[in-house]
């Protein structure tokens, strides 16, 4: 089974992507799911979380308050390294039971949607990389309208990823999202054609 990585930049239109790919009936595992379900009630990760940073993040429905979570990572890199240590291994073994039983179906290609996946190198897990890309200026006015963020958090959150220009430089497969839907579509299918050829 060929093993595709997925990503994108912020408002890039990775998730649209991924969207198409699931209509065509691709499986695309989401990584930023897996993420949340290792840690919903009744889970170990959850338990692991209380253990390591106590019961006030959970909130009054037994669900982690991921907005008090966010907080507490977000001004602590050593905080942020504790949650990475419980979440990753935990999503690492969601993502080969669930990898193994596609492989078990004969399944010929499959994506796993990946946001940090040029940050965090791991390219050389994957049989090929796509990442869905677009001009800077548009990737800003996206994250405007759509998030409704001010230019001080575009800035601060744009700084927390590569830049898709040396992304495209890291990917095997580039996705143009600077136009329309048809056309980002169609862009989808040629990738599709020479996914299934090679």
């Amino acid at each position: 089974m060929k093993w595709i990585g997925l990503s994108g930049g912020l408002a890039s239109g990775k998730s649209t992507v991924a969207n198409f790919l699931r209509r065509k009936g691709f499986s695309v595992l989401d990584a930023d799911q897996i993420a949340k379900d290792v840690l919903q009630n009744g889970t170990l990760g959850l338990q692991k979380v209380v253990e390591t940073f106590g019961k006030d993040l959970i909130g009054s429905d037994g669900e982690l308050n991921r907005q008090k979570m966010a907080q507490v990572v977000f001004n602590s890199p050593s905080d942020l390294q504790k949650l990475e240590a419980i979440v990753h291994p935990l999503v690492q073994a969601k993502v080969k039971e669930t990898r193994k039983k596609l492989e078990e179906k004969g399944t010929k290609i499959a994506f796993y949607d990946v946001p940090l996946l040029f940050e965090k190198n791991l390219q050389s897990q994957f049989d090929a990389t796509v990442l869905v890309s677009c001009s800077e200026t548009l990737q800003r006015s996206r994250m405007k309208s759509r998030n409704r963020w001010s230019d001080e958090e575009i800035e601060a959150r744009l700084k927390a990823q590569l830049p898709l220009a040396k992304k495209e430089k890291l990917a095997k497969f580039i996705i143009h999202n600077n136009s329309d839907l048809d056309q980002l579509e169609t862009q989808v299918e040629l990738l599709l054609k020479s996914l299934q050829k090679n």
